[in-house]
């Protein structure tokens, strides 16, 4: 059985103090983190979109394996540990439990977004004007191949 604990326990730890930016939105993110301790802001253009909390969540993942700047901007809300992979590619590629956690994470993610992304589509179905547009929007995006 995948133990999350000694998985990580090899990688190096980083602290950082309340408000630290951790993942800046817009730059290059260059490394992978996964919380060990403390809670984690996750922000939009200004406005906060999710905490992160749980011990092993992955945060800096999407723009580090896709290679382009981060969407989001990840912030210390209070003290935060949190482990640390550089070379991603290669050390995740040696732990193929640890890909799959990571893996698993993400499709957390996904879901979370099309659960919300339907909820919109839902509230602007009926809309006039601009708002009825939402869900041709929506659906051009999700019929799009990327």
């Amino acid at each position: 059985m995948f133990d999350l604990n000694a998985a990580l326990a090899e990688l190096p730890v980083l602290e950082f103090q309340d408000g630290d930016v951790i993942v800046a939105e817009g730059k290059k993110a260059n490394a992978i983190y996964f919380l060990k301790s403390g809670q984690v802001a996750v922000e939009r253009e200004g406005e906060r979109v999710a905490d992160i909390n749980e011990f092993g969540f992955a945060f800096g993942d999407v723009a580090t394996l896709m290679d382009h700047p981060a969407l989001t901007e990840s912030r210390a809300d209070g003290l935060v540990s949190a482990y640390v992979v550089h070379d991603a590619e290669a050390f995740l590629l040696e732990r193929p439990e640890l890909l799959l956690h990571l893996a698993r994470g993400m499709a957390r993610k996904v879901n979370f977004m099309a659960s919300y992304l339907t909820d919109i589509k839902k509230q602007y179905a009926d809309e006039g004007g601009h708002l009825g547009m939402v869900n041709e929007v929506l659906n051009s995006f999700l019929h799009t191949k990327h």
